[in-house]
């Protein structure tokens, strides 16, 4: 009788919050899912721009998760600049 309560309350006591699940708030706060956008461009210059400003969207409105862009048809150039643009 005793020992069974004792087990409930200790497993209770040492079930993680829901801080400690998502410390870096990469989850859905209403399905506890994780989120990753994931976009596709090429490398030109107008999807460059229309890139950044998705990126500063999620980040204004505090977007949980991951957010990939895969850009193609890059030429090496093309490839380094936008690796240093991210």
């Amino acid at each position: 009788g005793d020992s069974k309560a004792k087990e409930l309350s200790i497993g209770v006591a040492e079930k993680p919050t829901s801080s400690q699940l998502d410390p870096v708030g990469i989850t859905s706060p209403a399905t506890n899912a994780t989120l990753h956008i994931i976009f596709s461009t090429d490398c030109g210059s107008f999807q460059h721009w229309q890139s950044y400003l998705f990126f500063h969207a999620a980040l204004k409105v505090q977007q949980p998760g991951y957010v990939t862009r895969i850009a193609s048809g890059c030429t090496d150039e093309g490839l380094k600049e936008e690796r240093e643009w991210h």
